[in-house]
């Protein structure tokens, strides 16, 4: 017999003395040492025989650690679950009532087949007997016994019983039934209601806990009235819990008001009315959590009723100490409430937020004012001097989110264009980021006639772009590490726009473009990100075969835009006021975007099984010159691995470049040394990040170095080029 671990003698030890003396105190003790033992992930089965005699003791802390124990060794031991559930089976028939509920619901915790024929059985008496609590177990048990044995539950005629049960006096089980009844039912069109049984429930709510009216309510809402008679009865019967001091029970009331009229709009108006208050009292006096959650509640009612809101906009605006979340939550209800009478208002306060400059205020104020110009002509004039106060600032942050949102400003708004030209700074803005520097191109691309010296403007952020070799916010840089050119970094961004707008520059002024545009071109063909190449390429094939073709691309005619496709989005919007008091409104979605349960993913093998064939497979490949390899192979500070593989052949190099080629890796150079080994230099792209690697070969051995812009990025070259050999 193999001898007990050293701890869990001592368990064993001190069970067996407290099991001797019969002290509660000891055997707790004991008890707890065995789940501390069980919480390591140590396998306490072999203690099983001591922790089925501690259940012979009638301390009910004791009974529950003995059933948490011997559910978790039943499920990780399928042998001992029949011991398991026999002494389970015959706890289930104590005289102690708390003992038998405990025993019932570690029952449902057991996994095995084994209980599965005696568990119907034991659910069926549970639901009968007449302690309350016993009962609460046996209603939970339904649930565990509808998904193992499903048939069952019509056999037991447990369905009926739990709708006798909803008329139970003890609250927890009529709270306990619904739950039950929802589950078993959902498949089966829900639970069968009729206005007796919804006047019961409603009643019997102000005995549950705030978590139980919640939940009730969301099941109580399903129930469609018949006629107007017990449209407002409900109605009536509810309203009392809108003076609830839960967020949850309001929202869950709301939920039930809003469903009862949904197919009357004059009367939803007044409900939305009603609890608007409510609402309000609960955001000034809730935690920045339920803050949140609230106003996106409001979000959705008022992109339906946001005529409603208009007197209670001031209660919205945003505090001083609102967290980024709460503030983003109130400048989007602010965007659909505001009226041309409250613009100006909303405006001013706004942009003193702005001025506090906490990078979220900038963002979400300066955005507000964006969406407030493009759905109140009337506020245009106001938000320009706004934005011209901004500029001649000149904070940096003020006029990069300025800058962004100028774009859209233009594209909707075309009469006002000359005074959104205005606001301009004569010269390039010194700390643009990337989006804000893509957006200051696009503007000097797309009028350039009208912006005094776009031409030299855009030549000097090209020169700043392509002969900064550190940015200050690239944290790789404060650590003193060089990096190789990345596939999403805003630095390349900002070049293959500066490329695009000297494009269309080319046509306007075309004296003053060409000599930058060639420039520019020249350095975007040498670049070393794959992105930015090929747009330069692309642009330079373009001018090369037609002119014309070129003009027709690029010069395109300027069209509003109205609205923005991802702002036309009714049918979202309907879809989750229809789900209101989910998840659908946080994430604002619809259930069926955001809820993929697991039966949604294929694993099947065919699957499996192509993604192992395209696993040795690297992304396409942009080809870079020698040079550029020669520099990116020199620069220092990038990560560098150095590994090794016994071939166990001599490798024949011809079929081995072409294996590489194939899998997309280019192959810079390859030759025979002088020793008669071979030698590679190569490389490939992961994530569109590239990697360089020397290989060298001879006698059946390899080693090779990568070097690459992350350890990561390398560990994942080096492990595609083994595989390579593996295959």
């Amino acid at each position: 017999m193999t001898a007990l671990p050293y701890n869990l003698q001592w368990a064993q030890s001190d069970l067996d003395k407290a099991l001797t003396k019969n002290d509660p105190i000891a055997i707790r003790a004991g008890l707890q040492e065995v789940l501390t033992q069980l919480s390591w992930g140590v396998d306490v089965s072999p203690l099983l025989g001591v922790i089925v005699m501690a259940t012979e003791t009638h301390d009910i802390p004791c009974k529950r650690m003995v059933y948490t124990i011997m559910t978790a060794i039943a499920r990780k031991d399928p042998d001992m679950s029949i011991l398991i559930t026999n002494t389970l089976l015959k706890d289930c028939a104590s005289d102690n009532p708390i003992v038998r509920g405990m025993a019932l619901r570690a029952i449902c915790d057991i996994e095995v087949t084994t209980i599965q024929d005696e568990l119907p059985k034991i659910v069926a008496v549970g639901l009968a007997d007449t302690n309350p609590y016993v009962r609460r177990m046996a209603v939970l048990a339904t649930i565990h016994l509808h998904r193992v044995a499903p048939q069952s539950i019509e056999e037991k005629g447990i369905t009926n019983r739990l709708y006798d049960l909803l008329r139970d006096r003890d609250p927890q089980i009529i709270c306990n039934s619904l739950f039950a009844l929802s589950a078993i039912l959902k498949d089966n069109g829900g639970i069968a209601f009729d206005m007796n049984l919804i006047h019961h429930l409603v009643n019997s709510l102000p005995k549950f806990s705030e978590w139980a009216q919640a939940e009730a309510m969301q099941v109580i809402a399903q129930y469609h009235p018949a006629n107007d008679r017990e449209r407002f009865d409900l109605m009536n019967i509810v309203d009392q819990f809108l003076q609830s001091s839960s967020s949850a029970v309001l929202t869950a009331t709301v939920k039930i008001l809003l469903t009862l009229t949904s197919d009357r709009g004059d009367l939803q108006r007044q409900v939305v009315g009603r609890v608007l208050p409510k609402f309000i009292t609960h955001i000034h006096s809730s935690s920045p959590e339920e803050q949140y959650c609230l106003l996106k509640h409001l979000i959705v009612l008022a992109r339906r009723y946001a005529t409603v809101f208009k007197p209670s906009i001031p209660h919205f605006f945003v505090n001083f100490s609102d967290t980024p979340d709460v503030a983003r939550a109130k400048f989007e209800l602010l965007e659909i409430i505001t009226d041309d009478i409250f613009s100006r208002e909303v405006i001013e306060t706004t942009a003193r937020y702005v001025l506090l400059e906490k990078p979220y205020t900038i963002e979400y104020g300066i955005k507000l004012m964006r969406d407030l110009a493009l759905r109140l002509p009337s506020s245009i004039q106001v938000i320009i001097s706004k934005m011209r106060l901004f500029f001649d600032m000149k904070r940096h942050n003020l006029v990069n989110q300025c800058l962004i949102v100028l774009p859209d400003l233009m594209r909707r708004l075309p009469l006002s264009l000359p005074d959104f030209i205005s606001l301009l700074p004569g010269e390039p803005p010194s700390e643009l980021n990337g989006p804000a520097l893509g957006a200051y191109a696009w503007i000097l691309g797309e009028y350039g006639d009208r912006v005094a010296d776009s031409v030299y403007c855009l030549e000097h952020l090209m020169l700043k772009s392509w002969g900064a070799k550190e940015t200050k916010t690239d944290p790789t840089v404060a650590s003193g590490q060089a990096t190789l050119p990345s596939a999403h970094d805003e630095q390349s961004m900002m070049k293959i726009c500066l490329m695009t707008a000297l494009a269309k520059l080319l046509f306007v002024t075309p004296g003053e473009a060409r000599p930058v545009l060639a420039a520019v071109l020249t350095l975007g063909v040498k670049d070393a990100h794959p992105g930015v190449r090929s747009r330069a390429l692309f642009l330079y094939n373009l001018f090369k075969s037609d002119l014309d073709a070129a003009r027709a691309a690029l010069m395109t005619t300027k069209q509003s835009m109205e609205p923005f496709v991802e702002d036309a989005d009714s049918e979202n919007i309907d879809m989750v006021f229809d789900e209101f008091n989910t998840f659908s409104v946080v994430y604002e979605q619809p259930q069926c975007d955001w809820d993929k349960g697991p039966e949604e993913i294929d694993l099947s093998v065919e699957e499996e099984e192509e993604e192992d064939q395209n696993e040795h497979k690297l992304e396409d490949l942009v080809e870079i010159a020698p040079e550029d390899f020669q520099a990116l192979w020199t620069t220092e500070g990038i990560a560098m691995l150095e590994d090794g593989i016994n071939l166990g052949f001599e490798l024949d190099l011809q079929p081995f470049v072409d294996a590489l080629v194939a899998a997309n890796v280019g192959v810079m150079a390859s030759g025979k040394t002088d020793d008669g080994g071979s030698k590679v230099f190569a490389y490939g792209y992961i994530d569109g990040n590239i990697s360089l690697i020397e290989a060298l070969e001879k006698g059946g051995n390899m080693t090779f170095t990568i070097k690459a812009e992350t350890n990561d990025i390398a560990e994942q070259f080096r492990d595609f080029w083994l595989g390579i050999f593996n295959e």
